[in-house]
């Protein structure tokens, strides 16, 4: 390893990894979070390497540890989010985005993986509107939010509610190609909604 050089030391560790040397490798990537005052980039790489290799558990030990002492770290609460994402933990890793996003001057990186676990944890309504409105969040969002709403509720063949969140996006959208596609989603679940014998006449 080259001493001082982490990029090189974490990437040393993974070619062990691979080799089958996997001792080797979590020993060489443990000897960098030793010491007094380990920099927060060496706890997101490390964190990365083990993240990586699907070692999630450990991955999520790193991300964590650096938080203790570097709270205000944004990648270091995304690099969570992913590794507790991945392990299918939802709702912990909606709260590791959440607090990323908090951290970040811009949080479009993350605001997409949020809206996809919302969606995944079937959020409803009240809750969208308690989290993100009364957050002060940008307007935009939560037109993408409620899209998602519609969408998932509209998988559920729950079309009357699906309206009512894509009524719902459409007051918070402003882009025209946001609009548009909001709108086509709208009306399909606007003629989902009339029973099939009307829709012959």
């Amino acid at each position: 390893a080259q001493p001082g050089n982490v990029a090189h030391t974490v990437g040393l560790g993974t070619a062990l990894y691979h080799l089958e040397r996997k001792d080797e490798a979590i020993d060489l990537w443990n000897s960098l979070l030793e010491g007094e005052k380990v920099p927060v980039g060496t706890y997101r790489t490390v964190g990365n390497a083990y993240r990586d290799v699907k070692l999630l558990e450990q991955a999520l030990v790193v991300y964590s540890e650096g938080e203790k002492h570097y709270p205000d770290d944004a990648y270091l609460a995304s690099g969570k989010g992913d590794a507790l994402d991945r392990l299918g933990r939802t709702a912990e890793a909606i709260a590791a985005y959440e607090e990323a996003r908090e951290r970040m001057s811009d949080s479009r990186s993350v605001d997409r993986k949020l809206a996809r676990l919302y969606a995944v944890a079937g959020v409803q309504e009240a809750v969208l509107t308690q989290r993100w409105e009364d957050a002060g969040k940008r307007v935009e969002e939560l037109a993408t939010l409620y899209e998602a709403l519609g969408a998932k509720l509209s998988q559920g063949d729950r079309h009357k509610e699906a309206v009512s969140a894509y009524e719902k996006a459409l007051e918070y959208a402003s882009d025209g190609e946001g609009r548009a596609r909001i709108e086509k989603a709208l009306a399909t679940a606007r003629i989902a909604l009339v029973p099939a014998k009307e829709r012959k006449k």
